[in-house]
């Protein structure tokens, strides 16, 4: 298994494009849920990815099962439970670009997971163990969880990747500083975006932000600069990669590091292939998009041309 992802799923209902939520009467159903989304991303580029999680014994949660595996997916580690649903969210649009969520907050089946639900040995045999913090913060999935789940891959070698990834319309800033703080000391790898995520790292110059994180445990920090490029930060070396193309997706971002960093390439090809699929991914839902390996090759050997 080269990499395994533990986080929430959800139902995302989102109006037709022509009106708004209050107005509607029909609604487009997709899924939502940032680790999901890398573990497809990931699989689509060939590599094995598991998810874990916990699912509602109802619709939603069988066609999220669904859908998921039909990605590529290894779900045989998600749980049914008896008594919690699926979570589920509408989404409203704003000028056509901008939009919100509107979350149904209370507990989910996700909420019930436990270090019961988890398979040591499966967890074991991962190379990689991705989580953020939204898993925590947005979701009903525990700290605590995470965190036994983090030991567990911890005593097994396994190397952990958190991405401070935060949804800011539903981020407490002090909470969100506690999870990362708890978090970066059993990190071996860090993502971050300075502009993005200033609420918990308190600085907005890439080179500071990298150097405080890994003086907290971490080995390697990557720092994105959004349409600028990014910084690779490890103890004994920094450096900063520029980007030709706008990354527009943070989650097709971290699979490409993943999936460089599974492939053993060097840092800079890393980063190279976070730009490429970060730029081809597209989980929207009018124009739902895993890229293959063939085309992120494609796209950086284009961007070589370009330079």
């Amino acid at each position: 298994m080269d990499v395994v992802t533990i986080g929430e799923t959800r139902a995302l209902f989102s109006p037709e494009p022509s009106s708004t939520r209050p107005y509607s009467h029909t609604y487009l159903r997709t899924f939502d849920g940032t680790e999901s989304n890398v573990a497809i991303a990931l699989a689509k580029l060939g590599h094995q990815v598991g998810w874990i999680s916990k699912v509602g014994n109802d619709g939603l949660g069988k066609a999220l099962l669904s859908f998921v595996k039909d990605q590529g997916v290894d779900i045989s580690r998600v749980q049914t439970s008896m008594y919690g649903s699926t979570g589920f969210c509408f989404r409203e649009i704003d000028n056509g670009n901008e939009y919100q969520l509107d979350e149904d907050r209370r507990e989910t089946a996700a909420s019930e997971l436990e270090l019961s639900d988890i398979d040591s040995d499966y967890l074991a045999k991962a190379k990689f163990l991705y989580v953020t913090t939204d898993l925590m913060i947005c979701t009903n999935i525990t700290m605590q969880t995470i965190k036994q789940a983090i030991t567990i891959a911890k005593l097994n070698h396994v190397q952990i990747v958190l991405d401070i990834a935060l949804a800011h319309n539903l981020v407490e800033n002090e909470y969100a500083i506690q999870v990362v703080d708890q978090l970066i000391p059993f990190v071996d790898i860090i993502l971050c975006n300075v502009q993005e995520d200033n609420i918990v790292l308190g600085e907005q110059d890439p080179m500071k932000v990298g150097k405080l994180l890994i003086s907290k445990g971490p080995s390697l920090a990557i720092v994105n600069v959004a349409e600028h490029g990014a910084y690779y930060i490890n103890e004994r070396h920094q450096q900063f990669i520029e980007n030709q193309s706008k990354v527009k997706s943070r989650e097709g971002f971290a699979a490409g590091i993943l999936s460089g960093l599974i492939e053993e390439q060097s840092l800079d090809c890393v980063i190279q292939r976070g730009f490429a699929l970060g730029t081809l991914l597209n989980t929207s839902l009018e124009n739902e998009r895993y890229p293959s390996l063939e085309e992120v090759n494609n796209d950086l050997k284009k961007e070589e041309y370009n330079e």
